[in-house]
């Protein structure tokens, strides 16, 4: 009679012991600086991570649906921006943190907000009802001498918002009673102070720092709450793109973008002009986004490629020069933005691309070994084939060095052509309709150009040199560039150290879990400082060539010694160039320099591999779809 007594008593305790778990948990961030939150359970299930949406819906076409078998069969998980009211506890208009613009600086008022300065500030945000709260974001501003164009002093500290360990932001969620259900606590500076996965029913939040004559600062705030019903897409949650039905009956509805937005929950981010993209979900292993349409992007390189090997070249546009010293290119990655300019041409006038110039990066006593001297197709696959191979070779013979100054004052020896970029700006019709932009287009075109043929593939080995470096997914990609950049054009003295990338290598690593990050970069110093924190972060790095020839205070095309075709120095500088780009580019998340050509380059070919745009920040502008520098 006594078992009976005893499995009751067992019983009990174990229900007990449920019980009060359900009461509280406590959940660890994965990151230095950001405490312990206590958040009570609340009995909803919990948020569908980023690895287990491994398949976004496809992209809607105009005035078309979605079936929900498809709907179901990709991602079952959905959020809406709700917050529409917000209070300070002091300073100017809360306006800007709820126009949908996230690019903003410190000085200007029009496009941010802090408190005054004081003790313990907050801002608090109400969403008009109670919702299941998944996402809480703030954008911070940026500081006016992040900006090449900018000029003057930068904002001080005491003007800005400062979070450090002993100054921690909290994030907390309150019930209609404004009573607290949950919070988070973050101790060190974020370019996106974000909390992920709050799980709680909430009406309110409310995001504070500690301490005396502090400032709450943001240029835009965002609740994202629970929307898997897809019944909560209206006009000021899909600002601006257009609720596109998922059924016959319009019932459900997910915000889709026009072509001048990405976003995945909302369309708020301008390539052209915002510096950040931060979707609150990364791509999923299958890579796949609702704004990317991989019919159209599979037609554009289809079509490329039989426009460049045509039966009969008869009509192709003929090409000697570049841009750079005597015509013969510049750096890299900006000669081949140039010449994926005449890629969209030839999609657009239907007539195929022939370069029969020289290209100083082929300017190698590997290349000139090979009797391809000045020739991109000693590295990549080559872009013209059949009748254009011919006729190819037809313009290499008739080639004559660019005549002009070695130093042109804007690095351009061919005329107007250099400084034309406006057939860069060149959007297909049925692109712009299915709601992608020039950032999807140009991606498509530069991935039909960056295409290594197999001695280089066999010189590079990347998939040894990742097992060897440990280069494993998810991975944050960081790119720092130096060398030339920090001693020419007006780059020069705006070399950060490893130090002033961590606010967005945190806020990457936070939401998307992980803490592995490939560093891309000319300067061997930069990879020393990695030490500082490697209890942070694991940092690699592909360190099987030697960063010294990027040392020097001239501009690439202009040391003759590189491309001379008497020695390899040129040769190394190709390869570990084609090294840190092409680890890039498979790297799941980005921060970089969009300033820089690499870092574009780097996106475009992301973003083509995976079939989505991966989160990206940039540390000095935004994307542009040219070769020159974006400053807008």
């Amino acid at each position: 009679m006594k078992k009976p007594r005893t499995l009751v008593a067992i019983a009990v305790l174990l229900l007990l012991a449920l019980v009060g778990l359900n009461k509280s948990s406590v959940r660890e961030s994965r990151f230095p600086g950001t405490a312990t939150a206590q958040v009570p359970i609340g009995g909803e299930a919990p948020a569908t991570t980023s690895s287990e949406a491994s398949l976004a819906p496809p992209a809607v076409a105009q005035g078309a649906s979605v079936a929900t078998s498809d709907l179901n069969s990709t991602r079952s998980t959905n959020v809406v921006n709700k917050a529409a009211k917000v209070t300070l506890s002091s300073g100017g208009s809360p306006a800007p943190l709820l126009d949908s613009k996230t690019h903003g600086y410190y000085k200007d008022k029009s496009a941010s907000v802090c408190t005054d300065s004081q003790k313990d500030p907050w801002i608090e945000v109400d969403l008009g009802a109670t919702f299941l709260v998944r996402h809480v974001e703030l954008w911070a501003p940026k500081k006016s001498c992040d900006s090449i164009k900018f000029k003057g002093r930068c904002e001080k500290s005491q003007d800005m918002m400062v979070v450090t360990k002993k100054s921690p932001m909290t994030i907390e969620v309150l019930g209609e009673a404004r009573e607290a259900v949950g919070s988070l606590r973050i101790g060190n500076s974020r370019a996106i102070y974000a909390w992920d996965g709050v799980e709680q029913r909430a009406r309110y939040v409310r995001i504070s720092v500690a301490g005396e004559r502090q400032r709450v600062c943001g240029t835009e705030v965002k609740v994202f709450v629970e929307d898997d019903n897809f019944r909560l897409c209206d006009a000021r949650t899909c600002k601006f793109g257009t609720c596109k039905c998922l059924d016959e009956a319009c019932k459900r509805k997910k915000c889709a973008c026009g072509s001048d937005k990405i976003g995945e929950h909302d369309c708020v981010t301008n390539p052209l002009q915002d510096w950040w993209y931060f979707p609150v979900e990364g791509t999923g292993p299958l890579g796949g986004s609702w704004n990317w349409d991989t019919g159209k992007v599979a037609q554009v390189t289809t079509k490329l490629a039989r426009l460049q090997n045509p039966k009969s070249c008869a009509k192709s546009n003929d090409v000697k020069g570049l841009i750079g010293a005597q015509g013969r290119g510049a750096g890299l990655a900006s000669t081949l933005h140039f010449i994926s300019g005449h890629l969209s041409e030839a999609y657009r006038t239907k007539k195929p691309f022939v370069f029969g110039g020289r290209m100083n990066y082929a300017g190698t006593k590997f290349c000139k070994e090979k009797d391809m001297y000045g020739d991109p197709d000693c590295y990549f696959e080559p872009l013209a084939g059949g009748p254009c191979l011919k006729k190819k070779e037809e313009v290499r013979r008739a080639y004559k060095p660019i005549s002009g100054p070695s130093r042109h004052p804007n690095r351009c020896a061919i005329g107007k052509l250099c400084n034309d970029v406006g057939h860069f700006r060149y959007l297909p019709k049925d692109f712009e309709e299915s709601g992608m932009g020039l950032l999807h287009f140009r991606s498509a075109v530069v991935s039909q150009l960056v295409r290594v043929n197999n001695a280089t593939a066999g010189l590079l080995n990347l998939e040894k040199l990742k097992a060897d470096i440990g280069f494993r997914h998810p991975i944050i990609g960081v790119h720092i560039r130096h060398g030339d950049a920090c001693h020419t054009t007006d780059r020069k003295g705006r070399c950060k150290g490893l130090a002033h990338y961590l606010p967005e290598i945190r806020t990457l690593a936070e939401r998307y879990k992980t803490n592995r990050v490939y560093i891309a970069t000319d300067d061997d110093q930069v990879l020393k400082t990695t030490k500082s924190y490697s209890k942070e972060f694991e940092f690699i790095y592909a360190d099987s060539f030697s960063r010294d020839l990027f040392d020097s205070k001239d501009q690439i095309e202009y040391r003759k010694d590189l491309w001379t075709g008497s020695n390899n120095k040129g040769h190394s500088i190709m390869l570990s160039s084609l090294i840190d780009l092409l680890l890039l580019a498979e790297c799941d998340y980005l921060v970089l320099h969009l300033l820089s050509n690499l870092s574009r380059l780097a996106l475009e070919l992301a973003a083509s591999r995976k079939e989505a745009i991966p989160p990206y920040f940039s540390k000095d502008g935004p994307w542009c779809q040219h070769w020159k520098m974006c400053t807008s």
